[in-house]
């Protein structure tokens, strides 16, 4: 372990000049005005990272455009904090940076402590006036310190070196004083050095303006957590330790549930990565969800699977964050759950069936969900569809990010039971996982995870009985290589597109039938748009193409469209319609002409043996099953008489003699106007 210990007399330095704003800032507090720098090239990302420190630390070390900015009042600053904390150990501080963060305030100061009779605690008060409140923050310290520690089995936080500027003792400091606008912080300072492991000391301040016993209460459990986090891992990622304290508070305080008050940001952005720490809302805090699937849906509910969690993401570098939290999920979830993916699906389940949606078998008090301040606390519908609507198709640009979700509900009248048959092509760029979610009404939500062609296509029919909705949950995978330490800024900013189709059927299928297909010819250099007439096309198909899978862009009972890839070769291939009840038809698709070529082609008659001549395939006058002697493209005339290969007969020989020197232009001219075939009559399988 690196050593890295932070004296108070190390922060009497030289204070740089703070950048000033080129114009006046329009926002109103101070998060959102270095975020506003930083947008303008004012600051660099370093210089934002110790900006949001000192602004709940020592906001008068800001310049002056931003201290005259209101307090981001949030519930935890640990987090920018951690920042700061993290970049000193990484070295990643620009040189003005690192000048304005030696700016930053020590501890706040002491004007007299209480000691817990049950654990190593003192809580300091920074005015004699707060003792009784520092008296109040000890009781809810004895009480969530026996409930995080000694039930849930978390390590107790790390001490300090018990110097007179580190509380005094080798306990554990909480203070009682100002927090800027937060309802309080976990400040890390120091490696530990006996430790394999990256810990680190903290200590705790609580907002002496919390207004409420329950305030205090939640604060204290929240914040003491962070402080048991930080003696696993000071490196791990921003969005666990908020969503583990905050899911940690309602374990501990499960009466108060103040957790409730960040759910509409976290569920009316279900697109957004799981994984997502913002600066400006409250996304983190109600990313709660996140630990609270995992240690109800892999554990009892009581703490101790989200303890493993951390317990596992211990790291033995200052410098990388490996294994991070995404690791150990994916580890705790193994084979059998499907790991990170399985998870991705389970977390887009169960943070779907809350509030009104709740079945009573997902999130033990997602049933009391339902707004708060009138602001929803369900995921939205991407889009909603009535069964009369039905079939339709849809192109959704911009669908959820990487680690996000998306949903799309199909509204079924009582007691109507069918098939729902759908079609999903994502983008390729990423991977995907669905879930159908037949929901409502009474009892259990009936939860049918859907099989993938490949890890971007989906073509299902599945039974529907004695539900109201039924809702595809799309979770976007992410790349197999993703890296949240990595890769995070660099994709979490962008959405998916996608691509579904949706059907309901009462009763069995009609066997398809193809009447026709349009264009006759396609360009070898392939074509989007490519139209099939018949009947009995239902949504939930397969289509093939020279035995690959074609994408079909829209759909109806009587016509297709799909994209035919593009080829090297003229020639006839199968197309083969199948739908989801596995009745197929078959017919042919002709690529010929344009940037169409075929190296075996070397005369102009038909060669049987070569598969893309262009005279077998478009030898529009063989219409019967003998040698037709008129047709010189007839592939069945092999010798002489009626059976020889035409341009071998005898009149065919005069004829050539008779043109002499023409023969190069006939055949220039008959490459550019070759005739059509009729229509291929389809043949049903």
């Amino acid at each position: 372990m690196i050593l890295v210990r932070w004296f108070a007399c190390s922060l009497v330095v030289a204070t740089p000049v703070a950048p000033l704003a080129a114009s006046p800032l329009t926002a109103t507090h101070r998060l959102h005005g270095i975020q506003e720098l930083l947008e303008r090239g004012e600051i660099d990302d370093s210089e934002a990272i110790v900006m949001r420190a000192l602004a709940y630390q020592k906001p008068e070390a800001l310049p002056a455009a931003l201290q005259s900015l209101a307090p981001n009042p949030v519930s935890c600053a640990t987090p920018v904090l951690l920042n700061a904390y993290q970049a000193r150990l990484r070295n990643t501080l620009s040189f003005k940076a690192s000048q304005l963060d030696q700016t930053r305030a020590g501890r706040p100061s002491s004007a007299g402590y209480i000691e817990s009779t049950q654990f190593p605690v003192r809580v300091h008060y920074v005015t004699a006036s707060l003792a009784d409140m520092a008296q109040e923050v000890l009781d809810a310290v004895d009480y969530s310190w026996q409930k995080e520690t000694v039930n849930m089995g978390f390590l107790p936080p790390m001490g300090d070196f018990g110097g007179s500027g580190e509380g005094g003792s080798a306990d554990y400091d909480f203070y009682v004083g100002d927090a800027e606008g937060a309802a309080g912080y976990t400040m890390p300072e120091s490696s530990w050095p006996d430790t394999a492991w990256s810990d680190c000391t903290s200590y705790i301040v609580i907002d002496r303006t919390l207004p409420t016993s329950n305030d205090i209460k939640t604060t204290v459990a929240h914040e003491l957590n962070h402080a048991m986090q930080m003696a696993y891992d000071c490196g791990e990622w921003d969005s666990l330790y908020e969503n583990t304290s905050s899911y940690i508070m309602e374990v501990v305080y499960d009466s108060v549930n103040d957790y409730i008050y960040y759910l509409p940001e976290f569920q009316q952005n279900p697109g957004y990565p799981f994984e997502r720490f913002s600066w400006g809302d409250l996304f983190q805090y109600g990313g709660f969800i996140v630990a609270a699937v995992i240690d109800e849906g892999l554990g009892n509910g009581d703490g101790n699977k989200i303890r493993e969690v951390w317990e596992n993401c211990k790291q033995n570098s200052d410098y990388n964050n490996e294994p991070d939290f995404l690791d150990v999920v994916d580890d705790q979830m193994g084979l059998a759950g499907g790991g990170l993916d399985g998870f991705q699906q389970m977390l887009a389940e169960w943070k779907y069936l809350t509030g009104t949606r709740s079945d009573g078998a997902h999130l033990s008090e997602a049933g009391t969900w339902d707004d708060v301040y009138g602001n929803d606390t369900q995921p939205p519908d991407a889009a909603t569809h009535a069964l009369s609507t039905l079939p339709v198709n849809k192109s959704v640009t911009a669908g959820p990010h990487v680690h996000g979700a998306a949903y799309v509900r199909v509204a079924i009248p009582s007691g109507t039971n069918g098939t729902l048959y759908l079609s999903f092509d994502g983008a390729a760029t990423t991977r995907w996982a669905l879930n159908l979610i037949c929901w409502g009404g009474s009892g259990q939500a009936q939860v049918t995870p859907i099989e993938m062609t490949d890890t971007t296509q989906a073509n299902v029919g599945i039974p529907v009985s004695g539900k109201p909705n039924c809702t595809l949950a799309i979770a976007n995978l992410g790349p197999t290589n993703y890296d949240v330490d990595r890769d995070y800024q660099g994709i979490a900013s962008k959405t998916y597109s996608y691509s579904y189709g949706l059907d309901f059927v009462i009763g069995a299928l009609g066997a398809p039938t193809i009447a026709s297909v349009s264009p006759e010819t396609v360009d070898c250099a392939g074509e989007a748009g490519v139209t099939v007439n018949g009947s009995n096309f239902y949504q939930g198909s397969r289509l093939l193409l020279n035995g690959l899978p074609a994408r079909i862009l829209s759909l109806t009972r009587t016509s297709f469209t799909f994209t035919a890839p593009g080829r090297t070769e003229s020639g006839r291939l199968p197309l083969v319609f199948t739908n989801a009840d596995g009745q197929a038809v078959t017919t042919d698709l002709l690529y010929l002409g344009g940037s169409c070529s075929c190296e075996c082609d070397q005369t102009e008659h038909c060669e049987t043996a070569c598969a893309c001549d262009v005279e077998c395939l478009t030898c529009a006058c063989d219409t019967s099953s003998s040698c037709d002697s008129d047709c010189d493209c007839d592939p069945k005339c092999d010798d002489e008489g009626c059976n020889a290969v035409p341009n071998n007969r005898p009149e065919f020989q005069l004829a050539i003699i008779g043109l002499g020197g023409l023969g190069g232009l006939a055949r220039s001219y008959r490459r550019r106007r070759l005739p059509k075939e009729s229509a291929k009559k389809a043949t049903p399988q």
